[in-house]
């Protein structure tokens, strides 16, 4: 890896999960194979980003809403493999889009930014890339807010995700991206979970970022808890840049799942290299 090597979130996730995979994906750039979860998902990105863009009205207009999901849905017809499927998996989008809307659509912000991407030098040592979802501008505090096809954890599990178990840098990157390129200081990061804990319910998890050393909950965080954590991802990326003769299967790396299959898509080749 070049020092002018550019990092992004999935990629340091990556990284973690495996460096062998990290390794496929992101160097050698093969192909991750296409899944009806990635489809599924970038479906209803397309359609959230497009019902909040250019949107100044408090409530949704079915028909606009209606439009959007039509315009999305007829880029991504021929990725079925045929129409029942596809109809299967429209009555599902379409039903998780409705419960968002109904649960927390409302529009709260003076200000609503979507797809905002951004690349901002982190320490004047690493670049990083990145798009963020949305970002409500609010005169109490500006809420980045991130969009998951799906997902189980909570408010402490979400944070424990970088702050102790090195999965998933995604919030502090994009907190840092904000204040740097745009000049804000977040007053919180929302996930919204369109299909919680595969129960086909909406759940917004909102973290609160406390300024400075503020005391803090399992369900909060600081800036004190954001900068030790931008430290321990400088070290990642030291880690990564590091001098090496081989990227190595991760000692926790679930090359397989419980009944048998594939879990990762280069196991066949890792197992031969």
């Amino acid at each position: 890896i070049t020092p002018d090597f550019e990092f992004s979130a999935s990629m340091i996730g990556r990284y973690l999960e495996c460096p062998k995979k990290f390794y496929y994906s992101r160097l050698l750039h093969l192909e991750d194979k296409e899944n009806i979860n990635l489809i599924i998902g970038s479906i209803e990105h397309e359609i959230m980003q497009g019902i909040y863009s250019g949107i100044q009205e408090s409530i949704f207009n079915e028909a606009r809403v209606t439009e959007v999901i039509d315009t999305v849905w007829e880029r991504y017809r021929d990725r079925f493999d045929n129409e029942v499927d596809e109809g299967i998996w429209r009555d599902y989008v379409i039903g998780r889009i409705k419960d968002y809307i109904e649960s927390f659509g409302h529009i709260r912000g003076n200000q609503v930014i979507t797809e905002e991407a951004f690349k901002f030098t982190l320490d004047n040592k690493y670049v990083f890339t990145g798009r963020i979802d949305r970002i409500d501008i609010r005169d109490e505090g500006d809420e980045i807010i991130d969009y998951k096809k799906g997902g189980s954890g909570k408010h402490q599990a979400l944070i424990n995700k970088f702050k102790k178990d090195d999965k998933d840098y995604q919030l502090p990157i994009y907190y840092y991206a904000v204040k740097e390129l745009l000049g804000m200081n977040p007053t919180s990061f929302s996930y919204i979970i369109l299909d919680f804990n595969n129960k086909r319910i909406c759940e917004k998890v909102q973290i609160p970022i406390k300024p400075g050393n503020e005391e803090i909950n399992t369900k909060t965080l600081n800036a004190e808890v954001l900068r030790e954590t931008k430290n321990k991802l400088l070290r990642i990326c030291d880690e990564m840049l590091g001098k090496r003769i081989s990227f190595e299967r991760g000692e926790k790396a679930e090359c397989r799942n419980r009944y048998g299959g594939y879990d990762c898509e280069f196991l066949p080749i890792c197992n031969k290299s």
